[in-house]
């Protein structure tokens, strides 16, 4: 009987010391899940700028096509600035739709930017002599550095990446 006391005392004793993790072993395991956590958030952020970009490069893709059918109607651009975001381009008389809705940047919700010009980058009208006849749109891209623009000099404050007609 005695022997099968200390038995059953070992056995208990045994069960207690092995029921729960050191606080060691806790904090371990912790700072492991907050690493994980911290690279997982890093990288969220990341592709949350990369999918950003890409609806600018989107939107740009879109203004472009509207302002190109814009061009094959009326022989020019239209003059500088666009319409307002969520606003529709329209041919001057207002009587067709090149584009529903222009669309904004996805983070500030900001306008793109637009300049309409002549072909020698002079400052253009809608008049017979002085049409537009060149254009450049701006966006301001989160991972690409500042472009050395050769065809839209000077690119406006706070954008860093344009296109033009194609």
């Amino acid at each position: 009987m005695v022997k099968s006391f200390a038995w059953a005392v070992h056995k208990t004793k045994e069960k207690m010391q092995s029921r729960g993790f050191t606080l060691v072993e806790l904090l371990v395991a912790i700072a492991i899940i907050a690493m994980v956590f911290g690279i997982v958030i890093t990288s969220a952020t990341g592709i949350r700028k990369s999918a950003r970009d890409t609806q600018r490069h989107a939107d740009l893709k879109s203004i472009q096509s509207a302002l190109q059918q814009y061009y094959a109607d009326q022989n020019y651009f239209p003059l500088s600035p666009l319409p307002s975001p969520g606003n529709a381009l329209k041919n001057p008389v207002g009587t067709i739709t090149y584009l529903q809705s222009i669309p904004k940047d996805p983070q500030s919700g900001d306008s793109y930017g637009y300049t309409s010009l002549k072909l020698d980058e002079s400052v253009c009208d809608s008049s017979g002599i002085n049409k537009c006849l060149k254009y450049c749109l701006f966006a301001k891209l989160e991972n690409i550095a500042t472009t050395s623009a050769t065809q839209c000099q000077p690119i406006p404050s706070g954008f860093n990446y344009y296109v033009t007609q194609p």
